[in-house]
């Protein structure tokens, strides 16, 4: 198709809506810039280039297609919702409340703006508006032949709560499987094989892979609990708790330091948080320090390595850990989620659990937060992180 389109501009070079296919396809900033010199006044083309833009990281610059578009089609929804995510994008939660506002104005059943409106809140750490405008989007969960759980009193019912989102999505969202079994629930939670053994230590919880839906008296979304349980904060202390076996570190007169570099390559917005091995280069060469691999791929790498079955076994290897070292993944969450101390380096694209600035965490008391303010800020925030490593593993050998 690219090279159809190419051909077919080399033989007419102002055909704009060629440009405007060339722009979907490559994507091409460039060739949507071509195209708007003749569609100047078009909202998709203008939509295109700032949705272009927003993929390759120009959130800031994405501002400006954007006001173009909503100019010329004001009503429109889905220019609102873009809206919308281009002011979430540069940490604005008000302006992209705002936005979705108006998106959900002109379609009040628009999934997408619904989600925005719910992450943009909690960005800003409101729980309860956060939770109840996600719980209202329509996401992508298994869904079970029951009734669905609204809150009512559940005293003896068996409840079976349905994990969704990715593995740190599900470790942040358990620590509010308690509060459910404290109010007389039998709780039954069902999440991926790697994640079984670890939530299983959570009292009054039994995690299954599978479930058959007639042991149960009503089913409900993990994401939905904190709005059903009437969650308007978080107390940052650890709700996990480390099994009593699992592989074992040599012991060592250095500083211990887990790293995890890198997330999950199938998350969209992993090559703005994830990191490689020349960019950590800089702080693998601390002096002092010993560095423990948490990639549960056993990837080569200069660190040492130790085979992980499963988060049990990185919880377990992480309490024989002084710190660790992670990216925006679910090694994060877990730490936080048993109180091992952890640095986190995060990209200039928020994700809304990490609020819009500062250096803790509101869910997790054990974190440190590394923040990129804008996209050249990765080797400057990875040079902060190796200082203060100097630092930490000097007072380690005083």
């Amino acid at each position: 198709m690219l090279l159809d389109l190419r051909r077919r501009l080399a033989d007419v070079p102002f055909d704009a809506r060629a440009w405007q296919d060339l722009g979907r396809a490559a994507p091409d900033l460039n060739a949507f810039k071509r195209s708007l010199a003749v569609l100047s006044e078009d909202a998709d083309v203008h939509a295109e280039l700032a949705a272009a833009m927003l993929t390759g990281g120009s959130h800031r610059n994405a501002d400006r297609p954007i006001r173009r578009s909503l100019t010329t089609a004001p009503d429109r929804a889905d220019l609102w919702q873009l809206a919308a995510h281009q002011a979430y994008s540069v940490r604005l939660p008000r302006t992209a409340i705002r936005f979705a506002h108006r998106a959900l104005a002109a379609d009040p059943g628009f999934d997408i703006a619904h989600r925005t409106l719910g992450a943009a809140h909690l960005l800003e750490n409101n729980l309860l508006e956060g939770f109840s405008a996600f719980r209202v989007a329509d996401r992508s969960i298994q869904s079970l032949p029951l009734p669905i759980w609204s809150g009512e009193p559940p005293e003896g019912r068996a409840i079976v709560v349905v994990g969704e989102e990715g593995f740190g999505d599900m470790i942040q969202m358990a620590r509010f499987l308690p509060a459910l079994a404290d109010r007389g629930a039998v709780v039954t939670v069902v999440v991926p094989q790697q994640l079984s053994r670890l939530l299983a230590s959570i009292p009054g919880v039994t995690t299954v892979v599978g479930v058959s839906p007639e042991a149960f008296a009503f089913w409900v979304p993990l994401m939905a609990l904190p709005q059903l349980l009437g969650v308007s904060r978080v107390d940052g202390r650890p709700y996990l708790r480390a099994p009593s076996s699992g592989p074992r570190l040599a012991s060592s007169e250095d500083l211990t330091v887990g790293m995890a570099w890198r997330g999950r390559k199938a998350h969209p917005n992993d090559a703005r948080r994830s990191l490689d091995l020349d960019s950590i280069a800089r702080l693998l060469s601390t002096p002092g320090v010993r560095f423990v691999s948490l990639d549960p791929s056993e990837a080569p790498s200069p660190m040492l390595s130790v085979p992980l079955a499963d988060f049990a076994d990185t919880a377990f290897v992480m309490r024989q850990l002084d710190l660790v070292i992670s990216v925006d993944t679910s090694t994060a969450h877990l730490a936080g989620a048993l109180g091992v101390p952890a640095w986190v380096f995060l990209a200039d694209t928020p994700e809304w659990r990490w609020g819009v600035a500062g250096k803790e965490s509101a869910w997790y008391e054990s974190l440190r937060l590394y923040r990129c303010e804008t996209s050249e800020d990765r080797a400057a925030v990875v040079a902060a992180m190796a200082a203060d490593l100097v630092d930490l593993a000097r007072r380690r050998k005083r």
